[in-house]
């Protein structure tokens, strides 16, 4: 591993990952639902299909950080993709929600 991550590190991601997953499994969904008017089941569509993506393709990702020693890179570069899909979802439900 090139560098040294503390266990209070992973504890403070692992933390942020939680939080993020609680906003979009409770707070998005409720706006779905209530501001468009939909159905909670397409949420829990997309959400479904997205797991069993993440289950096909993270061993992949994680067996080849394993293999070329690239695990804080890898982390680094799939958490802004998180955050980013985060920053546009929220973008998104405002501008649905406040049409300009």
């Amino acid at each position: 591993m090139t560098a040294s991550i503390k266990p209070w590190q992973w504890g403070l991601y692992d933390f942020a990952n939680s939080l993020a997953n609680v906003a979009v499994s409770f707070y998005f969904v409720l706006w779905f639902v209530e501001n468009l008017k939909s159905q909670d089941y397409f949420v829990s569509l997309v959400v479904a299909l997205v797991t069993i993506i993440l289950l096909c393709t993270l061993p992949q990702i994680g067996a080849r950080a394993d293999h070329l020693g690239t695990h804080v890179r890898d982390l680094t570069i799939l958490t802004i993709c998180s955050i980013v899909s985060l920053c546009l979802l929220s973008v998104t439900a405002l501008s649905v929600s406040h049409p300009s």
